[in-house]
């Protein structure tokens, strides 16, 4: 709810053109032109979430006492040791949230959006009318910790993040040379040099490696690297994992490919219901389990779920029961999919 009520009133606010709480690639167009022009730094954070605190949260939110309240009733304000007997059993946090939390996000993004924006006028000896303020949130883009802000204000910057007890991530902030990164995509000269990494082999004795294998292939056809792709699909027995070819950017799982002319040789099917025809390929399916909550803690749980349920039992499904989300596990099993 209070995600929902920042990300709605960030149109509002003369600061909405630094902000993008669901799109990457203004960050990443951003980052690719700065490499060329060299007019831009791209900045990442060490340790973000966990450095911005309380009393920086207080004064940038201070004239909203409602929503304050609603961003600190949300938070985790100790921490209970049970592992270490020798230091203390509680811990008295003054990071305002952690990674997890549905605030930290949208509450980092404003509350470095309005340093960057703010140093820049001090720079620029420019009055905080909310015209200038607009027309400094042209300049300056914000997703998370990542930062994108001129180079004439840097130095100042630095300073500002400094004094508010943030550090600047030095391996991985560029404001020298012609290489920028942001959002994961690494630019030279203005050119996206972003590499592709093969986290694991191929093994028939574990589905995650082939599931790793179909996500490398298809990075790399996206940047028409034949050639790899090819060697890739060759260590995939297809008799064992019989993957379907599907169009570049397509939701289903398989191969990436432009033409998918492959798909005529394996076992396909009409389905009368559905008028459409299916080939039986290896697909991916994800399966969530959760841990049983014993206490009240899973109330608001089970009301905000309790339609949902409904809609379940309707349906004649069972319903996933009352917990805690543990780590999804992915499966690859035998069955009819539509590319399409």
């Amino acid at each position: 709810m209070i995600l929902d009520f920042l990300v709605s009133r960030l149109a509002f606010t003369p600061i909405a053109d630094s902000i993008h709480f669901s799109d990457q690639t203004k960050n990443r167009e951003a980052a690719r032109k700065a490499s060329h022009s060299q007019s831009h730094v791209t900045i990442d954070l060490s340790s973000a979430s966990d450095r911005l605190s309380c009393w920086t949260v207080e004064r940038i939110f201070r004239n909203s006492d409602s929503l304050l309240g609603a961003l600190f009733a949300s938070r985790t304000r100790r921490v209970h040791n049970r592992i270490d007997k020798k230091s203390p059993k509680d811990y008295v946090l003054k990071k305002f949230s952690c990674m997890g939390s549905a605030c930290t996000f949208p509450v980092q993004s404003y509350a470095f959006a309005i340093m960057a924006i703010g140093t820049l006028l001090h720079v620029r000896n420019k009055k905080p009318t909310i015209a200038n303020i607009r027309r400094a949130s042209k300049e300056v883009l914000v997703f998370g910790d990542d930062m994108i802000v001129p180079v004439d204000m840097w130095e100042v910057f630095q300073g500002v993040l400094s004094d508010l007890q943030l550090k600047v991530n030095q391996s991985k902030t560029y404001g020298v040379g012609r290489f920028r990164e942001s959002c994961g995509l690494d630019a030279f000269d203005g050119h996206d040099v972003t590499p592709v990494y093969s986290i694991t082999y191929p093994d028939v004795s574990r589905p995650g490696s082939i599931i790793s294998a179909v996500d490398t292939h298809n990075n790399f056809a996206m940047r028409g690297w034949d050639g790899v792709c090819a060697y890739i699909r060759s260590r995939v027995p297809g008799y064992r994992f019989p993957i379907l070819e599907v169009p570049i950017g397509s939701g289903c799982f398989g191969w990436f490919s432009y033409r998918c002319d492959n798909n005529s040789l394996l076992r396909q099917r009409w389905n009368v219901a559905l008028q459409r025809t299916e080939y039986q390929v290896t697909r991916l399916v994800s399966r969530v389990t959760r841990l049983p909550i014993e206490d009240d803690s899973g109330l608001l749980q089970f009301f905000t779920a309790a339609l949902r349920r409904k809609t379940h039992l309707y349906n004649g499904v069972k319903p996933i029961p009352i917990g805690v989300d543990q780590r999804s596990t992915n499966k690859l099993v035998r069955g009819w999919v539509n590319p399409y």
